[in-house]
């Protein structure tokens, strides 16, 4: 099981496992009314911001690249607090998910967080032509 083992606080026991983690960043974008994705694979990620809702008068979804100090900041830094972690944890997991070096850690973080309720983050492990295609939707133009 992936985990992260940067602990800044006397209280945490060493490593946490990389889904816990997840799961309280899931919470804390879900509780903000956020959906995030983070896609990884091949030693590259994308993180996208999943908007619902009235797009132009209709009803639809609008993607585009989540800006972490605005989006993710807040959340990964309130999940971290809970666990003891350092502050960088989140790039420390994305780091590890997507590097090419260890395909397991990504198979094995990967899911919907929370699992049992309105979900906020979503990690998945993504081809290349994916990675493209996503990026090319949230910077406005077709895949």
């Amino acid at each position: 099981m992936p985990t992260i083992s940067e602990p800044v606080g006397a209280a945490s026991a060493g490593r946490v496992p990389l889904p816990a983690c997840f799961d309280l960043l899931g919470r804390a974008l879900a509780e903000r009314g956020l959906f995030v994705e983070i896609a990884a694979g091949d030693g590259a990620a994308t993180i996208l911001l999943f908007e619902w809702g009235p797009v132009d008068g209709s009803t639809g979804v609008v993607v585009r690249e989540a800006p972490f100090k605005e989006v993710l900041g807040p959340a990964s830094a309130e999940a971290g607090a809970q666990l003891g972690l350092a502050e960088r944890w989140l790039d420390d997991a994305v780091g590890l998910t997507s590097a090419p070096r260890d395909p397991v850690a990504l198979f094995e973080a990967a899911g919907t967080y929370p699992p049992t309720s309105c979900p906020g983050l979503r990690v998945l492990v993504a081809p290349p032509a994916y990675l493209e295609a996503m990026r090319r939707i949230a910077q406005g133009s077709a895949p």
